[in-house]
């Protein structure tokens, strides 16, 4: 039965307390057979499941890769699909507006000029500064690299702090 990486690092942990307990006789051949024999078995097989587990995240990842520029290519021709659509419908509106024409019977369309619905557009002709309070949005954002530079210059900031680096795996 092959050992799951799980598995071969927690005997190579077991190894290691077996080893750092200091009741082992080292002289004894028998015991640095087992040993030896113990660690050369574990460190192959982690050493496989590693390279196995690298070889499968790199193919994930360079199908995703390729996905990702699939789903872009693809997202890119409905674009154009949309824009051509929008563009002969925009085109069909002004040939009805100019023939003073409103609604047209196909075969297998119905295809008229209507008011839109919903809620009347506002129209702002001047700067948002130039509106009042109530009438403009404004979004606050924590500039990160501002506390960073006050941080680096040993300044305070309230309910800021550095943190610590995190780790990652990197398979070259």
């Amino acid at each position: 039965m092959k050992k799951t990486s799980i598995e071969i690092s927690d005997d190579m942990l077991a190894l290691d307390d077996l080893l750092a307990d200091g009741d082992i006789d080292w002289d004894d051949p028998q015991v640095q057979a087992i040993i030896c024999e113990f660690a050369t078995e574990n460190e192959e097989a982690f050493t496989i499941k590693v390279d196995n587990s690298a070889a499968l995240i790199s193919e994930w990842l360079n199908r995703a890769a390729m996905r990702k520029s699939e789903a872009k290519r693809m997202s890119a021709l409905a674009q154009t699909d949309e824009n051509n659509a929008n563009s002969l419908k925009e085109h069909l509106k002004f040939i009805f507006e100019k023939l003073g024409r409103d609604r047209v019977e196909t075969p297998r369309f119905r295809v008229s000029v209507t008011n839109n619905g919903g809620r009347i557009p506002v129209i702002v002709k001047v700067p948002a500064e130039e509106l009042p309070l109530d009438c403009v949005n404004a979004k606050v954002t924590v500039n990160s690299d501002a506390i960073r530079k006050k941080l680096e210059a040993g300044e305070t900031v309230r309910g800021c702090e550095f943190g610590e680096r995190d780790t990652s795996l990197r398979i070259k």
